[in-house]
């Protein structure tokens, strides 16, 4: 073979492989050198503006209440709304035995269930948003003592050193759709993700074990169809729960709540609103946004704040 032909030939293959190693170093590099910056949050108790009329206008009509009626609703309130560390106690020795907990995926959500839920409550199955490969990936991440092991773009590392922690011997399983599911359901047209999701959940579950599955937060409303209202009908003589946990200033229409219930005096730090159904009607009416979207789709709902920076002592003269 002609030499100079040879010697073209040796180029143009080089250099996809070239290229490929280039990439592969540049990626080495990134992973290497990558440093995550959680953002904190903000300290605000008004970062939505546009929504603040909503809490405005509540706060005005509860002001035209009778002294009796105002003490009534607080009262009530009161009862229904609670800090996380008195409901987490509750829940603990209740017969609740499925949680399907929605989160959004989020370092600050993350990190608060890492800190508040998972360290105290007893569980003997975690089921999660990710496959059995992406389970085995995070697992080995957290155990090599990486700082963060992502997963749908937060990091899940503290929340399995958490429940590991309590619950040494409980089974960590992803029940995601797997990539030859999705095959399948794309070749025969009539599977959803969602039909997917739910079959290895079944598979998986054992309904004598306290089971927790961590989802995106519409998997586990109760919409039809939804994971939790799947489970919900196929389990009738199981005790299940679904709850959404929520950052104060997540959306808008939470923030609102949040600010009256502070301008009312109910509660100040992380609190749970321990069964939606039964809030009082008044709050249904002047939230009606928020019971819409929100509140009317889960049985609780917890609701972290940002910590308060302690402002400095005044130096006496």
């Amino acid at each position: 073979m002609n030499s100079s032909l040879v010697k073209l030939l040796t180029v143009v293959l080089a250099w996809p492989a070239l290229a490929i190693t280039i990439i592969m170093a540049y990626e080495w590099y990134r992973d290497a050198n990558y440093v995550h910056v959680e953002e904190p949050l903000g300290q605000e108790r008004v970062q939505h503006p546009t929504y603040f009329r909503f809490a405005q206008e509540a706060l005005d009509r509860y002001s035209q209440l009778s002294k009796s009626d105002q003490q009534d609703l607080v009262d009530d309130l009161r009862k229904l709304i609670i800090p996380m560390s008195t409901w987490m106690e509750h829940l603990n020795r209740s017969d609740v035995s499925f949680i399907c907990l929605g989160e959004t995926h989020d370092d600050h959500n993350r990190r608060f269930l890492a800190e508040s839920f998972f360290p105290a409550y007893d569980l003997e199955a975690l089921f999660l948003e990710t496959t059995a490969y992406g389970l085995q990936q995070i697992l080995e991440d957290t155990q090599a003592g990486e700082p963060y092991a992502l997963l749908l773009g937060a990091d899940m590392g503290r929340i399995l050193q958490s429940v590991m922690a309590r619950n040494p011997h409980a089974r960590i399983l992803g029940i995601e759709e797997t990539d030859q599911q999705r095959s399948d359901r794309q070749y025969l047209g009539n599977v959803t993700r969602s039909d997917s999701i739910f079959k290895n959940l079944i598979a998986a579950y054992n309904k004598n074990s306290r089971t927790v599955v961590l989802y995106g937060a519409l998997h586990c409303n109760q919409m039809p169809n939804r994971l939790y209202e799947r489970m919900r009908q196929s389990f009738a003589d199981v005790s299940i729960q679904n709850v959404l946990v929520q950052g104060a200033h997540q959306d808008g229409l939470m923030e609102s709540l949040v600010y009256f219930l502070d301008e009312i005096g109910i509660l100040h730090g992380d609190f749970v609103i321990t069964d939606t159904q039964g809030l009082p009607p008044w709050v249904r009416e002047n939230f009606v946004w928020l019971w819409a979207q929100t509140l009317d789709h889960y049985e609780s709902v917890i609701v972290y704040k940002p910590l308060l920076k302690k402002k400095p002592a005044s130096k006496g003269r």
